[in-house]
């Protein structure tokens, strides 16, 4: 009934102030603006409206490879992990609905790499690949309050306040009012140019047929744009309580494909020649993930199940020598077993490269009294050959420049790998310790 009402007073509105051109171009901003709403309970929320608020919500959490972005392109990078992407998303959704499939396409280096240095020396370097996602996204929603708030005074005559409803319905009101404001005044404006240009007796009748066009679809864009604007204001105003809860949520197949080998320097005994240690990390998964937030919290969970190429360098089984330091333990002292060597680690021991199929589960979580700072926590299970239990602990920090919808997004790692003493039994909790830190950077504008 609200649908019908909201189409109904915009078509009397824009109907009646354009009526001296074609009702038809009218008939189709009326169906770019009210077709296709969203009704959380009882509140009207277009799509447009709601693909861009949960983009900016969704940029919070743009901090890993396979983290969701409803931005058009985007960098992530990891130090940590010595990993750079830059992803780019092509919506797959249907023309004119609600974001719901999004094709991802990401160049993967490494961050001491980076992009500007691909290749050299003749051969391409270590660690670049393609990351290819595909995310289905399920309805978003949102949730608030159509009752009456409880009296605060203790007598009966007292005023009551208002419900999130009327106060909505308050806002879509001035909404209305102002949007009618912006119809007048182009419309005024666009009489007065034409009547400027019917008036040159050196204006072809051709010429005014088609400045009445393209002006009139000028306006109708610039119409359309400003209900998204006035609309989405409404929703992210802090001081209108405007809901109680905004959840979505989304399914991610992902895949990684090596275009480079990954080689490290290692040898079995250390008192043999060190050679090349080959692999490639192809990898591939699938996550169910979602994002709620409330009046006063946000959380977001990840629930994921990955399966990559694994190897006895990343796995922590091989012992980790600096260049100097093998060559001080070298028994034979005979520089040539390191004369070639391209890289400033040497690994020691028995090197094989197996299936590591693993389970993650993440939770972050921004308390009530900070909406820029949380707490990130994450645990993977490995099984098979690695079966090291890897936990997490972060905090996240989102940074607001003039673009307020694009915040960077920086965590503060830290990581504590192999906490059950799988592989790595002899390694005291300590010496596992890792401190990183990983950056998402939207940018570009939001999908369309």
């Amino acid at each position: 009934m609200k649908k019908y009402l909201s189409t109904c007073f915009l078509l009397i509105v824009v109907t009646s102030t354009f009526a001296q051109y074609e009702k038809k171009d009218i008939v189709n901003v009326i169906q770019a603006l009210s077709s296709n709403i969203q009704n959380g309970d009882t509140m009207l929320v277009s799509n447009e409206t709601l693909n861009n608020f949960f983009a900016k919500k969704l940029s919070y959490y743009l901090s890993g490879s396979t983290d969701l972005s409803l931005f058009n392109n985007y960098a992530v990078l990891d130090f940590g992990e010595d990993k750079a992407k830059i992803g780019w998303n092509i919506n797959a959704s249907k023309p004119n609905n609600r974001i719901s499939d999004i094709l991802t396409i990401g160049l993967q280096s490494a961050v001491s790499k980076n992009f500007s240095s691909l290749f050299s020396e003749k051969k391409f370097n270590n660690d670049i690949g393609l990351d290819l996602k595909y995310t289905h996204i399920f309805r978003g929603s949102i949730w608030f309050d159509n009752k009456n708030q409880k009296q605060q005074a203790p007598h009966a005559l007292a005023p009551r306040k208002k419900s999130q409803l009327e106060l909505m319905n308050q806002k879509r009101i001035l909404m209305r009012a102002l949007l009618q404001n912006e119809i007048d005044k182009g419309y005024k404006e666009y009489e007065d140019y034409l009547a400027a240009l019917e008036s040159d007796a050196t204006v072809e009748a051709a010429t005014v047929t088609e400045e009445k066009k393209v002006k009139f679809e000028a306006l109708q864009k610039k119409i359309t744009k400003l209900y998204y604007e006035y609309e989405l204001e409404q929703l992210e105003d802090p001081g209108n309580n405007a809901y109680n809860k905004a959840c979505i949520q989304w399914i991610s197949l992902t895949g990684f494909i090596p275009v480079t080998k990954t080689t490290y320097s290692g040898t079995a005994d250390i008192t043999l020649t060190p050679g090349d240690l080959i692999t490639r990390k192809w990898s591939a998964g699938i996550s169910y993930n979602f994002m709620n937030e409330f009046r006063t919290n946000r959380v977001f969970f990840n629930l994921g199940f990955n399966i990559f190429r694994n190897n006895s360098v990343d796995a922590g089984k091989m012992e980790k020598l600096s260049l100097e330091k093998y060559k001080l333990l070298s028994s034979s002292g005979d520089t040539s077993l390191t004369a070639n060597l391209k890289r400033d680690d040497v690994y020691l021991g028995a090197y094989e490269t197996f299936w590591t199929p693993n389970l993650k589960t993440q939770l972050v979580f921004y308390p009530s009294w900070s909406s820029k700072i949380g707490v990130d926590l994450s645990l993977t299970k490995k099984f098979g050959k690695d079966q090291a239990l890897d936990f997490i602990l972060g905090f996240p920090i989102a940074l607001t420049g003039q673009e307020e919808d694009k915040p960077v997004n920086i965590i503060v790692q830290i990581k504590m790998p192999d906490i059950n003493n799988k592989n790595q039994p002899d390694v005291k909790f300590k010496d596992k310790l890792q401190v990183g830190f990983t950056v998402g950077l939207p940018f570009n504008s939001i999908i369309k």
